[in-house]
Order: C-alpha cells, then sequence, then structure tokens
C-alpha cells in the first residue's frame, strides 16, 4: 500500500505539466517511499563554461550585468524535495530569485537557463505571468539549455521564443495525469481498505478501486481546460498561432526541429544567449548615456531600453536567418536544376531530363538515370525540339531568323522546369 500518502497525492490523481517519461522516473526515484517497485533514473545536467560569481544575496550568478538563473529539475509549486532521480524545485523559489535580481541595481538583464522537464500545474501560471510583467521592466531571455518541456517551456515562453541549443529539447505542451489502481495488488496481499467518508465525491480517483468512468471524464474535462490555457498562455507569449500549438500535439521537438516548429527562436548555447543580452544591455546603456548630454534626467529615464526594444532585435535576427535560408535554398534549386540540364548525359535525353528534375532527384542521381536512358535516334528529329513544339511554344534565339542553339534549348526548357517547382 502507499505508505507516503501526502507525496503520492502531489504525482497521482492531479494534473501535471510535466513530460510523462521524467513523471515516471519521480515515481521510480520515489518508489521506496511509495512502495512501489524502484528504478534508478539519472539526473539531468546543463553544459555552461561562465561560471560567473554568486550575488551578494547568493541567490543566481552574475555574468557581467546579467543574472543567470538555472532552472534545474522537476518544478513544484512549493518546497523542495530530494527525489532519487532528481531536485524538485520549487516556484516560489524561482520567484524569488527573479524579484531579487529585478530589484538588483547591478542587474541590467536576466537569462533564464533551463533544463526542466516541467513539474506541477498550481504556481506554473502565476510564475509564467511575474516573468511576462516583469519584461516590461528588464530584459528577460530563456534558453533551453537543454530541456524546456511542458511547465519548463511555459515558463521559457514566458520570456518570449525561447533559444534552444543544438541537442536541447523544447515542447510537450500538454497535461498529463495518472492514476494508479493498487486495488489487486492489495487483494493479492490479502488487504481490504474501507473507506469512511461524506460527499459523493470525497474519494473520486482513490488508488485503492478501479476508476470509474464518470470520474475519468471529469478529470480529463479538467484535463481539456487546462490544455486550453496553456496554449492559450504559450500563443500570448510567443506569438505563435493556438492552431501551430495544437499542431505539436505536446510532441518534444530537438534543436533545430524545434526552431523549424516555431518553438524555438534559433540554436544558441547558454553561453551564448548570456553574451547576446550582454552586448544588447551594453549598446543601449552606451545610446542612453549619449542621449544624456542632451536630455535631462527625466528624459534620460524614459529613454532607457525595454523588453520590447530585445524582443524586435531578436526577432529581426530570426527573420534575417530565415530570409538568408530561403535564398540559400533557392539558390540550391537552381544549381540543381542547371545541373541536370546540362549533363554531359543529358545530350539527347532532354525530355528525360526535364523528367528527372520534376521528380527532384539530385545531379548525381539524374545522372546515372541519363546514363541508362535512350538517346534520340539519328537523323530523327530532336527529341528536345518535339517535345517543344507539342507544347506549341516558339523557337528560342538570340535571332530569330536564326536557328535556336542547344544552350537556348536548355535555358527555354529550364524556365519550363522552374515553372513546375
Amino acid at each position: 500500500m502507499i505508505r507516503n500518502p501526502l507525496i503520492a497525492e502531489r504525482l497521482f490523481n492531479t494534473p501535471l505539466l510535466v513530460h510523462p517519461a521524467k513523471l515516471d522516473a519521480i515515481i521510480a526515484g520515489l518508489a521506496h517511499r511509495l512502495g512501489i517497485a524502484h528504478y534508478q533514473a539519472p539526473e539531468p545536467s546543463v553544459f555552461t563554461s561562465q561560471s560567473g560569481k554568486r550575488s551578494e544575496n547568493g541567490m543566481y550568478r552574475m555574468v557581467g550585468d546579467i543574472a543567470v538563473l538555472d532552472i534545474f529539475g522537476v518544478l513544484a509549486h512549493r518546497g523542495g524535495l530530494q527525489a532519487d532521480s532528481s531536485y524538485i524545485l520549487g516556484y516560489q523559489t524561482i520567484a524569488r530569485q527573479l524579484d531579487a535580481a529585478a530589484n538588483d541595481g547591478a542587474v541590467k538583464g536576466i537569462v533564464l537557463n533551463l533544463d526542466t522537464p516541467g513539474g506541477e500545474v498550481a504556481g506554473a501560471f502565476d510564475l509564467a505571468q511575474m516573468i511576462r510583467d516583469m519584461r516590461g521592466d528588464i530584459p528577460v531571455r530563456a534558453v533551453a539549455g537543454d530541456l524546456a518541456a511542458s511547465a519548463g517551456y511555459l515558463i521559457a515562453s514566458a520570456a518570449g521564443t525561447p533559444a534552444v541549443t543544438q541537442t536541447g529539447y523544447a515542447g510537450s505542451i500538454g497535461v498529463v495525469m495518472r492514476h494508479v489502481d493498487f486495488s489487486q495488488a492489495l487483494a493479492n496481499e490479502g488487504i481490504r481498505v474501507t473507506h469512511i467518508f461524506a460527499g459523493d465525491h470525497k474519494i473520486d480517483g482513490n488508488p485503492y478501486a478501479p476508476l470509474p468512468e464518470g470520474v475519468r471524464e471529469r478529470f480529463q474535462t479538467e484535463i481539456d481546460e487546462l490544455y486550453r490555457l496553456f496554449v492559450e498562455t504559450v500563443s500570448a507569449n510567443t506569438g505563435l498561432s493556438q492552431d501551430d500549438i495544437i499542431g505539436t500535439q505536446a510532441r518534444v521537438y530537438r534543436g533545430v526541429e524545434a526552431v523549424k516548429a516555431g518553438l524555438a527562436s534559433g540554436i544558441a548555447t547558454p553561453d551564448q544567449v548570456i553574451a547576446e543580452l550582454q552586448q544588447f544591455v551594453s549598446k543601449r546603456a552606451s545610446a542612453n548615456s549619449r542621449r544624456s548630454t542632451s536630455m535631462n534626467t527625466q528624459q534620460t529615464t524614459d529613454a532607457v531600453f525595454t523588453q520590447s526594444d530585445l524582443d524586435q532585435a531578436h526577432a529581426d535576427g530570426h527573420a534575417a536567418g530565415l530570409e538568408k535560408g530561403r535564398a540559400e535554398g533557392a539558390e540550391s534549386e537552381r544549381t540543381r536544376i542547371l545541373g541536370i540540364l546540362t549533363h554531359a548525359e543529358a545530350e539527347g535525353r532532354m525530355p528525360q531530363a526535364i523528367a528527372l528534375v520534376e521528380a527532384g532527384l539530385s545531379v548525381e542521381q539524374a545522372g546515372k538515370v541519363l546514363a541508362t536512358s535512350p538517346k534520340a535516334e539519328a537523323g530523327g528529329q530532336n527529341p528536345f525540339a518535339a517535345h517543344m513544339n507539342a507544347l506549341g511554344n516558339p523557337g528560342v534565339g538570340p535571332d530569330p531568323k536564326e536557328e535556336a542553339t542547344d544552350h537556348d534549348k536548355i535555358q527555354s526548357a529550364w524556365g519550363r522546369v522552374l515553372g513546375h517547382v
């Protein structure tokens, strides 16, 4: 039977914003306290080379002007708990660290360095709102180094779309609940549990009996409502549409895939995010200092940088990266098409070459296929010319009175192919 009901009630029959695999690890880590099978799970770790120095209050570390809050392990509403698999960190502990950093005159920006699978629902949304509200007073950035899942992603999103390390993970935007039925195990041991209670729903979902369908449906309704709130909050924090968030179906994405899914702003290590924010606040401080020569004190105060400045700068950089990627992709496609159409094996096989371009083959693959394809019969009509004539296209060349060259024909074919890709 359950030996520690106070711990069990934090894990079972209550909605959780935690990655399911980590929930299993937590249960395994607390197995000896719960009277269930034991399993040893590894602890999470995070890479960052800038250890910095502890703040005077000892609540965070300082790297230059940046306060770095390491949010590691499973998250809970209150207090900390040492399980065999990881340390359970309280939301209120993080809130106290944030409040101290925001009121520290030496802190010009805050980086949330996350390696957490998430945790309890209670307290998670309040902490996320606190972080979002702080962004109006001080720049805040977050990085999944190496995991920001479920409640961890909720917190990270409150600082805007987080960065992620190349092997880091982000996502798990969903809600989970576990129900454990010990009734058969107790029966096998000859143990019978008798409930004495008042109120029809007082013992709903208790672990000493199978879960009734009506209770399960009520639990599901609660899960669905929390899921809706989770999706709406992440959407408001990051600008990602609710449909796109729902489309992830609580999947966890790694590195580049997280960026493609819109759950991460880019690939970066915690050190790089810290350096980026340090550079930003240094530039803004320098700009404000220059303004002070022509403005009074009140005007200078009004000119201090805001989180929106940081968000815009980061968004511009992200957009520039996407535009660069699209340009590189277009150039790569042009190179592929031209490579196939001008391939030595394409001579006398232009219709086949066009078909291979449309099929998406690489230059190397197309060359091998073309080498085994028959050429146009000697003395017969050029297959490419016949193909173009069938389309009713006019001849292409530098002079309408002159016969089109092979180069002109290739360029025309290339233009036709581009219309299909």
